[in-house]
Formats: structure tokens, sequence, C-alpha cells
């Protein structure tokens, strides 16, 4: 029931309201491809943000979805060499190996 509402907060941007409706929705709706093709877009934007916390919470929510976020793994493994933060690289990583079970 919460989905929806959820999903109308979704924009193609990386506004603080659409990044908490997607990492909302990563964690009570991981399995639905429907949500997962609205949610991953604004996942992968929150990856280039310039707050840390916005890059880590991204990383753990792209984590969450497991394969279906396959289309994250470029930028998750260059955080995890790159970021300039030990816990974004520390979640890049951990969303690694979550996606790629």
């Amino acid at each position: 029931a919460a989905v929806e509402p959820l999903l109308e907060l979704l924009e193609p941007d990386d506004s603080a309201t659409a990044l908490a409706a997607a990492w909302t929705l990563a964690s009570i709706a991981p399995g639905d491809s429907r949500v997962g093709a609205k949610a991953l877009p604004v996942l992968m934007s929150g990856l280039s943000s310039d707050d840390e916390n916005v890059r880590l919470e991204s990383a753990d929510a792209l984590g969450a979805w497991g394969p279906a976020a396959k289309q994250a793994v470029p930028t998750l493994a260059r955080l995890a060499k790159e970021d300039g933060s030990e816990f974004v690289r520390a979640a890049a990583e951990a969303a690694l190996l979550q996606i790629e079970k």
C-alpha cells in the first residue's frame, strides 16, 4: 500500500524527496521490477552526489536490489576504489557483493 505514494515521489533527478523515496522502496519492494525501473535511476544519480551520506545511502539501497541493480556495477566499482570516504568505499564494496550474488 505504501509503494504507490512513494512511486509518485520519484523524479528523474537527485532531489532529497526522490532519493528518500527510492531508499525506502529499496527496503520495502526490492524484488518489484516495476518499482526498480523507477527507483534505480534515482539511486544511480545519488552515487554522484557531493554529499557523502547520499552516496552511502544510495550504494546501500542499490545493494538491496541485488542482481536487478547490475547497471550500477561500473559506478559502484569506481566508488569502491576511488571515493574519498572510507564509508562510501565500504558501502560500494558491500553493494557489489549483493548485486553479484
